[in-house]
């Protein structure tokens, strides 16, 4: 405060003196001017001291066997600190005296007849032991002392200490910088391991409710932040950030399967319709344009989840869908260098193909000769224009038939297949464990005047499917230097590299690629590769001769080994800032980050594959001079693509932060502008690739006859396609929150925020939010006296978020295509309409909360409630044909989503032995409430229906099956009518079944530790959801196709009459397919409940310390095992809702992990 006024130059002389005078003043303060107000009515005394603690600053140091916390009292005084604390210690026969900031409670000394203490007495025993801070770091240079003896000494460098010849019932006194001191009695105990609270645990709670703006003490949130400590998010090992916060945030809901890691992730449910989707990711207080897959986890301090408006609307009109803030890791001032390494191997199964419901082999072989006597594939067998492909049993048969085998020699083949799964070649030789490899090497530290962190992680992992690899590393560096006391300058760099490679041609999901007939055979009985049937008849590939003719069968496993694509990203990151503090409490902050991701993908298709082989082949002709020409060169076929996105932000923040008395106060105001640029390349396949000398060949234009068929094609070159965007932001914001006495806070922030792709009217391409939040500490009024419950706190909020959609513009826009025949020039295509009103969309949201804590905060947690609605909403308008367009898009939608999170920590034992237990509970609801497109005319199983959610699932009323014929039958308009009468179904008529996505869900975390060992599981669960299971749908390959691989409810289709009475399968129309399997297949008769109890995870740790290992080189060493995806505990459907049945989905892979955190 007196630097503050020390500005004003006419004061400076007087300020000054009452500095001076001051100073002079509280060097004669005493205990007994130190005003203490207790209020205590039979609370535990620990409550008193708390509260002493919370009005002086002095912390309050006692041991157990010196008193216990627990003992109720009465006080209800106003006195001084001397006073009170004379009066608490009537009779209890213990002192106590001010030290610094500390008041220390010893037990008097017990004195004998002569007067004396009886200290000659007591024991004399030789202690040793060592001091580190909570991750088991020593602590150098700690000062360790014998309260009263005048015996005090400095921790070595590995944080040890020895004393000889003390009295047993001695106390220890350690403190040492950047911790809080502790007392240790010795207790007939010899060696000890003392562990020390950081001293600035304060800046950590404020990482608790990081905006990626700013911090703000814990006791001024108004809004919906939730913290993942480090400590929790590394339990797992996954390899990307995102997938380390899977089950542990309330309201948080995960799932897996989507390109972009971003889309598996929603908070709170949904508030868009067809906007992004996306919650915001922050790294580092800016927002991150990069793949999240590219972070090292290895770097990540903590995650900041901001749930409400309170807590997101400072970033404007991204944070409609919640924000995920990154805290990197970094040094801190005056600390040793220190060096850890994390390496860690997960091993994943094989899929569980045997787990895939098909049709065995010999029912589908049984099927096939069934059709081929009725002469179902005569027409194909009898065509030889175009040679439509036939299943080698189809061949075989044709074979015998025309005499090219005999009965028995087609028997024997048969019966080879009949007895095949193709599973298991798909097993043997295409699939293999995953092994995920991790290296993590960090150090940080710093001295008075700078810190530093710099870090290098390397990953490598080998999924299931052979040939594949893709590996990452990462390089991150971050200074702070302070070259002057009110000037920091910071400078941060993060380079990444991800490289995929593969020569699986196949591709990732190669296993599917071969499912086609349950039979198929990959390899003879020697392992030599064999050819499967694709696109054309075996019989002719196997026969077909001309000049030039490459060989043009397919073998999967060549082609497993045949591939060649490559993928690289580049990833750079460079952050730089200045901070200055203009006074004590005002800080101006002026920050930049400029981020670049280079992406390159390149697929070169041998001339060994068969997709190049296949394209030579169709167009290999004899030319005039009798010479070979081939249209598509000799040699492979190549493509390439790459991208380009540049993004930066300028940012200048002013903070306001004082302390006065009882007022607390922060603010902020700043300004930002923010730029996106993309651009995008895909270059025109080159043909006759050869790469050894990395030439390519001409490709031979004009018009050419393909084979088989004759068919007359045009050969073009293709056209270069390339796409840009760039996307400008600029923003304006402000942040301000008051606490009086600790008890009642408000805050409020605004922003607004602009951008060149809305409206064509200036008030459309920006948009103000704001919000405003209120906070009441109950627990700390004076009529407050719930002895059981010490910590009670409300919150309430309101505010406006964004959303935003780039690809929506107020202008009509077209898109230059390909040229095409007949005069091979580019042409435009007119893609949206016009609509110079296009506006933002807004989300609205509501919060209330409650934190609680027990005492001794054996049970804490907070319960939330919220309600929010998305508002002008982008959506398609339907519009008059005759404008052009059928619709244009608009701001005419609205979605409402409500619900409730809980997240409940209890300590059930904390001992020695330690048992928490962390519950996790989320409901949310949503229904549209307004969308102009019209609900279609038939009924439709997803559709966007006012009233509902917009996960739903809709069906056909089953009704049974006709016993007469096996046809599905259905309820319209409460009558039971034929299959029939599907074309006369309006959405109305349709059963609501539910939603998709569960509207609760949750996990509960044990975590227990004795001694070295813990032991951490988490079960998760999902409630109130619906699912529909897959089923027989009624094909089967056709007269010319091998798309024989099907759901085995094949086998219990409808026969004769009766079988309606045991089964739901219509019955099977093997000449045509109708609409009997369109009902059933969309009919409720297949909707299932998707809840479930899941077993998550399980992670085993094993800690060693130095001072238990004395010659252990390293200060700390953490032998960990990870098991996930373990499995169901319980389950409503009899189906796994996560595969719902379907014929090609394999269920989630176990996997095990080993790995190794060493420190240095």
């Amino acid at each position: 405060m007196i630097k503050y006024y020390n500005l004003v130059k006419p004061w400076s002389r007087w300020l000054f003196l009452l500095m001076f005078l001051f100073s002079l003043q509280s060097k004669a303060l005493t205990q007994d001017s130190i005003q203490v107000s207790i209020n205590a009515v039979n609370k535990p005394i620990e409550v008193v001291f708390k509260q002493i603690e919370n009005q002086t600053g002095y912390t309050v140091f006692y041991g157990r066997p010196t008193l216990n916390g627990d003992e109720m009292v009465t006080l209800q005084t106003r006195g001084s600190l001397s006073s009170i604390m004379n009066t608490l210690m009537k009779g209890r026969n213990i002192a106590w005296a001010l030290k610094d900031k500390s008041i220390i409670l010893t037990k008097r000394a017990v004195v004998g007849e002569n007067g004396n203490s009886n200290l000659d007495t007591v024991p004399k025993v030789n202690i040793s032991g060592s001091i580190v801070d909570k991750s088991g770091i020593p602590v150098v240079g700690a000062t360790v002392s014998l309260r009263g003896q005048g015996m005090g000494q400095a921790t070595d460098n590995l944080g040890r200490f020895r004393f000889a010849n003390v009295p047993d019932n001695s106390t220890l006194v350690v403190s040492s910088v950047g911790y809080k001191p502790k007392q240790v009695r010795l207790g007939g105990e010899t060696e000890f391991k003392i562990f020390l609270d950081s001293a600035i645990t304060d800046i950590q709670k404020i990482e608790v409710v990081s905006t990626g703006y700013q911090v703000i003490a814990k006791e001024r949130v108004t809004g919906s932040f939730f913290l993942v400590e480090n400590k929790v998010f590394n339990r797992s090992v996954g390899a990307t950030v995102l997938d380390r916060i899977r089950n542990l945030v309330p309201g948080v809901y995960s799932k897996v399967g989507a390109a972009d890691p971003l889309d598996n992730f929603t908070i709170r449910g949904v508030s868009t319709i067809n906007a992004n989707k996306q919650p915001l990711l922050v790294v580092d207080n800016f927002i991150y344009d990069g793949d999240p897959n590219s972070l090292n986890p290895n770097d990540v301090e903590s995650i900041t989840i901001l749930r409400d408006a309170a807590a997101a609307s400072i970033w404007g009109v991204r944070a409609g869908n919640g924000v995920i803030v990154v805290t990197m890791k970094k040094g801190r001032f005056t600390n040793k260098p220190l060096v850890s390494f994390n390496t860690n191997f997960s091993f994943v199964k094989k899929p569980e193909l045997s787990a895939l419901p098909s049709i065995p082999s010999k029912s589908i072989i049984e099927l096939e000769k069934k059709r081929f006597a009725a002469g179902y594939f005569d027409g194909t067998l009898n065509n030889a224009f175009s040679f439509p492909v036939l299943s080698q049993v189809v061949e075989i048969l044709a074979k015998r038939r025309s005499g090219a085998i005999s009965e028995s020699e087609a028997a024997a083949q048969i019966s080879l297949l009949e007895n095949h799964d193709v599973r298991d070649d798909i097993d043997k030789y295409l699939l293999q464990t995953a092994i995920a490899q991790q290296y993590a090497l960090n150090v940080s530290g710093g001295g008075e005047n700078y810190q530093y962190y710099g870090s290098i992680g390397y990953d490598r992992n080998r999924p299931n499917n052979i040939n594949i690899n893709n590996e990452r590393l990462t390089i991150r560096f971050n200074n702070t230097w302070q070259p002057i006391k009110r000037i920091q300058v910071k400078a941060e760099i993060n380079w990444g590299q991800s490289n995929g490679r593969s020569h699986n041609s196949l591709g990732s999901g190669s296993y599917n690629n071969l499912l086609t007939a349950p039979y198929n055979r990959l390899a003879d009985i020697n392992g030599n590769a064999t050819a499967l049937p694709t696109k054309y008849r075996m019989n002719y590939v196997d026969t077909v001769r001309f000049p030039g003719q490459l060989d043009w069968h397919y073998y999967p496993l060549d082609e497993a080994n045949n591939g060649d694509f490559s993928s690289r990203s580049y990833n750079t990151r460079i952050n730089t800032g200045i901070n200055y503090s203009v006074m004590p409490g005002l800080r101006l902050d002026v920050n930049y980050q400029w981020q670049k991701v280079l992406s390159d993908n390149k697929t070169i298709n041998g001339i060994a594959t068969f997709s190049t082989r296949d394209l030579i082949n169709s167009f290999a002709t004899v030319g005039p001079n009798g010479l070979v020409v081939y249209p598509y060169p000799l040699g492979g076929v190549y493509n390439k693509s790459n991208s380009d996105q540049t993004a930066w932000n300028l940012r200048g923040l002013l903070n306001f932060d004082k302390s006065y008395k009882q007022h607390d106060i922060s603010l902020m105001i700043g300004l930002e502008t923010r730029e996106v640029k993309t651009e995008s390349w895909v270059m025109p396949a080159q043909f006759g690739y050869i790469s050894q000398t990395g030439t390519f060949g001409a490709l031979r234009l004009g018009e050419w006859i393909s084979r088989p068929g004759q068919f007359t094609q045009i050969l073009s070159a293709g056209v270069a396609s390339t796409r840009g965007t760039i996307n400008r932001f600029g923003s304006s914001f402000g942040n301000i929150a008051y606490t009086y006495d600790s008890k009642y806070a408000v805050s409020g922030s605004a922003r607004i925020d602009q951008s060149n792709f809305f409206g064509v009217k200036a008030n459309d391409r920006k948009v103000p939010l704001w919000s405003a939040g209120v906070a009441w500490s109950v627990s700390k009024e004076e009529f407050y006296n719930i002895e059981w419950l010490p910590d009670l706190k409300l919150r309430a909020t309101l505010g406006y978020s964004g959303n935003v959609n780039a690809g929506t513009s107020p202008f009509a826009t077209a898109g230059y295509l390909n040229p095409v025949t007949p005069l091979f020039v580019p042409y435009a295509q007119l893609l949206t309409s016009p609509n110079p009103q296009l506006r933002w969309e807004r989300v609205q949201n509501v919060n209330l909360g409650l934190d609680f804590g027990s005492i001794y905060q054996r049970i804490s947690g907070n319960i939330e409630f919220f309600k929010k609605k998305g508002i002008d909403l982008i959506s398609s308008i339907n519009v008059d044909p005759t404008s052009g367009f059928t619709s244009y898009t608009g701001n005419n939608s609205s979605i409402q989503t409500q619900g409730f999170d809980l997240s409940l920590t209890s300590r059930n034992f904390d001992k020695k032995f330690k048992w928490y237990s962390t519950i996790i509970f989320a409901y949310q609801s949503d229904k549209v409430i307004a969308y102009s497109v019209k609900p279609p005319d038939l009924g439709q199983t997803t559709s966007i229906i006012i009233g509902k959610p917009l996960s739903n699932i809709y069906s056909y009323r089953w009704a049974g099956l006709n016993p007469k014929d096996g046809d599905a039958q259905f309820y319209l308009d409460n009558q039971v009518v034929s299959s029939v009468n599907i074309n006369k179904v309006k959405q109305g008529d349709m059963v609501y079944n539910g939603q998709t996505t569960p509207p609760l869900f949750g996990a509960l975390r044990n975590d227990l530790s004795y001694k070295s060992f813990s032991l951490s599981f988490n079960i998760t669960y999902q409630l109130g959801y619906y699912f529909r299971r897959a089923s027989f749908e009624g094909f089967l390959g056709s007269t010319s196709g091998i798309e024989l691989w099907q759901h085995k409810d094949y086998m219990n289709a409808w026969k004769v009459p009766g079988d309606e009475k045991t089964t739901n399968v219509p019955g099977f129309l093997d000449s045509y397919m109708d609409s009997r399997y369109n009902i059933y297949k969309e009919s409720d008769i297949l909707i299932e409940k998707g809840d479930h109890i899941r077993l998550e995870d399980i992670r085993i740790d094993y800690e060693l310390v130095k001072n238990t290992i004395k010659r252990m080189p390293f200060s700390k060493v953490s032998l960990y095992l990870y098991i996930t995806n373990i499995g169901f505990l319980w389950k409503a459907s009899h189906y796994n809702p996560d595969t719902r049945d379907d014929v090609r989905s394999v269920p989630r892979q176990k996997s095990l992990a080993i790995g190794m955190n060493m420190s240095f």
